[in-house]
């Protein structure tokens, strides 16, 4: 009787030592996330690019630009969803035509 005593008092002291050391491992855990994540937030702080005016082109020598200025109606409707015409404000003419009945 005595020995069912001891080995579930053992077995009671074994299982809250696994709890502990579980909790202790899960904290430990958490605290490594933490520093990793402002290690990496200090990293990337210190790397932030800028850009200086040197860096910027004209505008008349932009994407945009050449779009407009060398691009077909078709491929400026797929970058735009606008025709040439509503985006410059031009008004298009339409030619029409009757039709009998």
């Amino acid at each position: 009787m005595d020995g069912d005593i001891v080995s579930t008092t053992l077995l009671l002291c074994l299982d809250e030592a696994v709890t502990n050391h579980d909790k202790e491992v899960a904290e430990a855990q958490q605290e490594v996330f933490q520093l990793l994540i402002e290690e990496t937030w200090k990293v990337a702080m210190r790397l932030q690019h800028y850009l200086t005016v040197r860096c910027l082109g004209r505008p008349t020598e932009s994407a945009w630009m050449a779009l407009y200025a060398f691009g077909d109606d078709r491929n400026f409707l797929n970058t735009t969803s606008l025709t040439r015409h509503v985006a410059t404000g031009k008004t298009m003419e339409i030619e029409v035509t009757e039709i009998e009945v």
